[in-house]
């Protein structure tokens, strides 16, 4: 018998349910336009700069320290430029060979496509050494035999 009840009245039950769900989402979408209004806000004035962050005490770079850093980094690229001082003229390619960059410090790969040619290569390596402000014996070298692409 209540099953009969709940059957004849069910359509009022989810009638229902949909008024109150539309009430609830109108509600809150007045209080969601409410709150979307746009608030002006002030203007700054050209004429009175604010301080860059840096300026504010414990902001910003540490000056003695930032000193010590760079005076370090500065060694470290002397010592690099000694190390591998060719660097920046690698890689050096030929139809022969190619200087392709250092291993350790003063010691260069080079990659041969013919190991028959490798005297005469190592002549050429080596004239290409004095003509950048090397010497012959400066630099170590690592032999690579590669088939030209």
């Amino acid at each position: 018998m209540q099953i009969k009840k709940i059957k004849k009245w069910w359509w009022l039950v989810v009638v229902g349910g949909v008024l109150i769900l539309m009430i609830i989402a109108l509600s809150s979408g007045q209080k969601m336009e409410q709150n979307n209004s746009i608030t002006p806000t002030p203007s700054v004035s050209s004429t009175t700069p604010t301080p860059p962050p840096a300026a504010i005490e414990g902001v910003g770079p540490n000056i003695n320290q930032d000193a010590k850093v760079i005076a370090q980094q500065n060694k470290e690229i002397e010592q690099n430029k000694l190390d591998y001082p060719l660097a920046d003229k690698l890689p050096y390619k030929t139809n022969d060979f190619v200087i392709d960059h250092y291993r350790y410090a003063k010691t260069l790969v080079v990659i041969i496509y013919d190991e028959n040619k490798k005297s005469e290569i190592e002549k050429m390596i080596n004239n290409w050494l004095i003509d950048n402000g090397s010497t012959v014996n400066s630099h170590k070298i690592i032999w690579t035999v590669q088939k030209q692409k």
